[in-house]
């Protein structure tokens, strides 16, 4: 039998048909860009090229002159789904965040069931993280746009990010990019509901409007465990339209499993975290403090019963040439504590290049990415970059992503300090 397509892969289908469909994008996002000429650039590179959408403001885009304010924005979808151009997960408000001398860089990036050989999937995604960064930075990619809209006079700040932003997963992407040594300067940062932890939530909540029970949660999850594992390493998958990966990043994330990391037993992690192998945001900023990072993704005691565990030996014994199969993803398994094993390397890096302005935006009752992460985060930027200046914005009983379908006076406030902070 042919091996199946990645489109038609049980990472891309699974839950798909579980629950109700994604609204259609509304006006307000079918227009966002309506003041823009948009080009895909694309630069060769091994496994997987390099790929942006570009938006140039038609001011410059047709000979008018100024100084460019860029914009790099990572879209978001826990690595498992979206694209830059996916319509209903576009944030209105971002219409604010314009200026007739602005240039959008929004990058695809392979999603996490793409993976280079010898490498895990967050070194494979990070790794492109740098790489874009080195494009946009050396400014190869502007000489390329040029190229592509010779009425592109306008001036053209080189090494310089006036604004770096990004929602759920992008968000990471975003702190990630302003704690790479490729890094820039960059002027302003906005983070969205961020996912500043490796992906792991609570069991329990519905899939897109459906009710999944946690037993069906561990068969799913194990059957896409094993299928990773069976499948090897993978072509790139440069974004998907949602709802194909959303289930993926669902289970994963959902599901626990045993796991010694650099020769510490007794952890819980996601799958999510198995599969995706680096540190979190936290764990990098926890770094440069010199603090312990030895910590476990846990549910909160009053939430244990909601635990979904599985089992290391079943996979293993549904595993054809099982040791070869992990190892391909660096992992061992470790039978005598039925646990997988792998080593982690937490970069020794310097201290980040720049000192941005950062805005940070997030719901309170956030099930996906919970709100104490970003405080986390924010307390450890403060430590780290005391130079920053951080300003933090809670959306009051608001979830995950809220503002795909609003554009209100909150919001319009915040992309207000954020030009503010751009144009200074």
């Amino acid at each position: 039998m042919d091996k199946p397509s990645i489109r038609d892969s049980l990472f891309h289908s699974v839950l798909n048909v579980a629950g109700r469909a994604l609204p259609s994008p509304t006006e307000a996002q079918r227009t966002i860009y309506s003041d823009f000429i948009r080009v895909t650039l694309e630069k060769e590179r091994d496994y997987c090229p390099l790929r942006a959408l570009v938006y140039v403001h038609k001011c410059i885009a047709h000979g008018g002159e100024g100084d460019v304010i860029t914009h790099l924005d990572w879209h978001g979808g826990a690595f498992t789904t979206g694209s830059p151009d996916f319509l209903p997960w576009l944030r209105p408000h971002y219409r604010h965040l314009h200026t007739d001398t602005t240039i959008v860089i929004s990058p695809y990036y392979p999603l996490m069931d793409s993976r280079e050989k010898e490498r895990s999937y967050g070194q494979t995604l990070y790794s492109y993280a740098d790489d874009i960064l080195e494009w946009v930075c050396s400014g190869a990619l502007f000489c390329r746009l040029r190229e592509m809209i010779p009425q592109l006079v306008a001036t053209i700040q080189q090494g310089y990010i006036h604004l770096l932003s990004g929602e759920s997963a992008g968000a990471n992407l975003a702190g990630y990019c302003w704690m790479s040594p490729k890094c820039p300067q960059i002027k302003t940062m906005y983070l969205q509901s961020g996912m500043y932890r490796n992906y792991c939530r609570t069991p329990g909540h519905d899939y897109m409007g459906r009710k999944v029970h946690l037993g069906e949660i561990e068969r799913l999850a194990s059957d896409l465990l094993l299928s990773i594992f069976a499948g090897g390493p993978s072509e790139a998958r440069m974004g998907d339209a949602p709802p194909g990966g959303m289930g993926s990043a669902y289970l994963l994330s959902s599901a626990l499993i045993p796991v010694v990391v650099n020769g510490a037993p007794g952890k819980l992690q996601s799958l999510w975290q198995l599969l995706f192998q680096e540190p979190d945001l936290i764990q990098r900023l926890r770094n440069y403090q010199g603090l312990d990072n030895n910590e476990e993704m846990v549910i909160p005691t009053s939430q244990e019963s909601k635990r979904v565990i599985v089992d290391p030996k079943t996979i293993v014994d549904r595993l054809d040439n099982a040791p070869a199969r992990l190892h391909d993803f660096g992992i061992a398994y470790l039978p005598e504590l039925n646990a997988f094993g792998y080593s982690q390397a937490i970069p020794l890096q310097s201290l980040p290049v720049s000192a941005p302005d950062m805005f940070i935006t997030h719901g309170d009752e956030d099930t996906n990415c919970n709100i104490d992460d970003s405080l986390q985060w924010e307390s450890n930027v403060r430590r780290v970059c005391p130079q920053a200046h951080v300003t933090r914005f809670i959306a009051r009983g608001k979830g995950h992503a809220f503002a795909y379908y609003q554009n209100d006076e909150w919001l319009q406030s915040v992309t207000n300090e954020i030009m503010k902070s751009v144009r200074s």
